[in-house]
Parts: C-alpha cells; structure tokens; sequence
C-alpha cells in the first residue's frame, strides 16, 4: 500500500510545482470507451465514466498545463466494495505534448505509468503511451479523442491494453 501511496504523493506534488501558461492552465475531467485486454485471451470491458480498464472502474483526471504545450496529468482512481471488502486503487501520471498548443484543437502524443492494486491481490505497474486530439467546447469545455496501449508488468502476467476513449473536462 506505501507504493500507490507514495506514487499519488509525487504525482500531485509534481504536477502543482509547474507553472502555469497563459491560456489553460487546469482541467478536470473523465472519460469513457472501451478498452481490449487480451493475455491470450482477448476480453472487452465498456466503461462510462471511465475506458473499461480497471474492471470498470472511473477514473478522475486533472491536467496541469507546465507550458502551452506540455500537460501533466494525475489521473486516480480509488473504489471499495463494503460486503466484498475489496478494493481498487489506481494510479497514473501521463505526460503529454500538444503539437499547436495555441489553436482551439491539437493533436497530441502522450507517455503514462502507474500503480494498480485489485482486491489486493494483482499489484502491478503499467507502462504505456497514446495519442489523440484536444479540442475546446467555448470557453470552459475541452473534449478529447484518445487511443492508447498500455502493458501490465506484474510477475506472471502478460496483459496488454488498447483503448479508444473521449474524455470530456471543465477547463480552468
């Protein structure tokens, strides 16, 4: 547990030391999709809110801009069961690049890792990396496409996941 812990931690820590830019400078939002996890085996898992990762689970994410054209995102998730007494802790920190950071829509490429803890028993770190395009609803709404692929790196497993996503956020 200090491992999901300490990532949360030095993710948000992180991501307030940035500094801001001129135009966005906040956005909070979630998703939905669907996400092919497949070990052998392929499995689909449809998520709203959230992309089918995680056992269907939201996930929450915040986006701190460090320049117009860099993003720094947290993203958490965090779900308990009171009569099965387990619980899903995820934590992840993307980094992204918009290449025209200035105009209303950009394309993007983003790198993300994190910790996932299922009922305690699967603990894995993920890595992994996708790309999409941002484009803002007026003045406080942004709207993302997003696909990506991420791998699990837990001993003895070999899971690997491709999502196709829109996140939708207030921007601040």
């Amino acid at each position: 547990m200090r491992i999901p812990i300490l990532f949360l931690a030095a993710s948000l820590l992180l991501a307030t030391a940035a500094p801001a830019q001129e135009t966005d400078k906040f956005e909070v939002g979630t998703s939905a999709g669907v996400t092919l996890a497949f070990n052998g085996d392929a499995e689909v898992f449809v998520g709203v809110p959230g992309t089918g990762s995680v056992l269907l689970a939201p996930t929450i994410y915040a986006t701190i801009f460090a320049s117009p054209a860099v993003m720094i995102e947290p993203q958490v998730l965090f779900w308990y069961s009171g009569a099965s007494e387990d619980a899903i802790f995820s934590g992840f920190l993307q980094a992204g690049y918009l290449f025209t950071a200035l105009k209303p829509g950009s394309f993007y490429a983003a790198a993300t890792g994190g910790w996932v803890t299922l009922a305690g028993e699967v603990k894995s770190a993920i890595v992994g990396g996708g790309g999409g395009y941002r484009f803002h609803v007026g003045k406080g709404a942004a709207v993302r496409l997003e696909a990506r692929y991420r791998r699990w790196l837990c001993d003895g497993c070999s899971l690997n996941e491709i999502t196709l996503a829109i996140g939708a956020g207030a921007v601040f």
